[in-house]
């Protein structure tokens, strides 16, 4: 379990309600995270402008970069106050996956 709630501060990474603004701003610790892939920023563009309604559900393919796109939308949840925040997945292994993740796109978890 990832628990963002006591993450917080000022420059745009915790202080944007959008996912793509909070994207360019992250210091993006591995290279692999250099550029958004166009269906990301498309996925965040459409959750943004329905970020206030209820039961939302994002459906992507495999290896459409899920885990970075949830990450970055549970981030502009916390942003908004909207926290506390968790990442649910069914196993360990898929825990460490996105803890990695997490830390390559220079997003702190605990």
């Amino acid at each position: 379990m990832l628990d963002f709630s006591r993450l917080g501060g000022t420059n745009p990474v915790d202080s944007s309600f959008n996912p793509r603004e909070i994207f360019q701003a992250l210091p993006k610790v591995s290279g692999k995270f250099q550029y958004p892939r166009d269906v990301q920023s498309q996925v965040w563009t459409k959750w943004y402008e329905r970020r206030n309604s209820n039961n939302l559900v994002i459906k992507m393919n495999t290896g459409g970069g899920k885990t970075s796109v949830g990450l970055l939308v549970l981030k502009s949840c916390l942003n908004e106050k909207k926290g506390p925040a968790v990442y649910v997945v069914p196993d360990n292994y898929l825990v460490d996956q996105v803890v990695l993740e997490a830390k390559e796109l220079g997003i702190e978890t605990t």
